[in-house]
């Protein structure tokens, strides 16, 4: 199936095409025969589709649950929901986090994208991990980018280097130093600090 969607975003879907994948193997597509099967394949789609939203939608209950344990540590200043495009989309937003009594001095830039396999996710679930981040002396952004299946992941790319362009245009101005900077993402024990 990935093969297929690179040939499609690389608009170099003919009748036969070979397409190199990213294991450097390459395979032939017969399209007649993928298009025959396309009522199998749509029909696959609206299941996995639904399957994916109920994921996304018992994760977001399971944050709630997980909230309740959990408290926001004093001595973080944190700016929430900063849109990093002009596009007005919900998705295209980044929090911010900065140690109090630090305002003044240039910090380390950590970025922090939430993980959650493409398709679930917020940058909510990582606060306190970045709040915490904060507290050690970090300006800390935490992104937001859309999830499958709700784009491709060429455009869940586009919208981390949206935010990472944003935050190289208005990092100085925040206090923050990116000749020292951290890309991140969770890891199993992300509140372990």
């Amino acid at each position: 199936m990935v093969f297929i969607f690179i040939a499609e975003k690389q608009k170099i879907f003919d009748e036969k095409t070979i397409v190199r994948c990213y294991t450097g193997r390459s395979m032939r597509i017969n399209v007649r025969k993928h298009e025959r099967r396309g009522y199998q394949s749509i029909k696959m789609s609206k299941i996995l589709e639904k399957q994916f939203l109920k994921q996304r939608n018992d994760f977001e209950k399971s944050c709630v649950e997980r909230d309740k344990k959990y408290h926001f540590p004093q001595g973080v200043i944190f700016e929430t929901d900063i849109a990093y495009a002009k596009d007005k989309n919900k998705a295209h937003r980044l929090d911010r986090y900065r140690p109090k009594g630090k305002e003044t001095q240039i910090l380390p830039v950590i970025i922090n994208v939430h993980g959650g396999g493409l398709l679930l996710g917020n940058k909510e679930f990582n606060k306190y991990f970045c709040a915490l981040l904060s507290k050690k002396g970090f300006l800390v952004y935490s992104t937001e980018y859309r999830l499958i299946p709700d784009c491709t992941f060429f455009d869940q790319l586009r919208d981390i280097f949206l935010a990472m362009d944003f935050v190289k245009e208005h990092a100085a101005a925040d206090g923050g130093d990116l000749r020292m900077s951290i890309l991140t993402s969770e890891w199993k024990k992300q509140n372990q600090i």
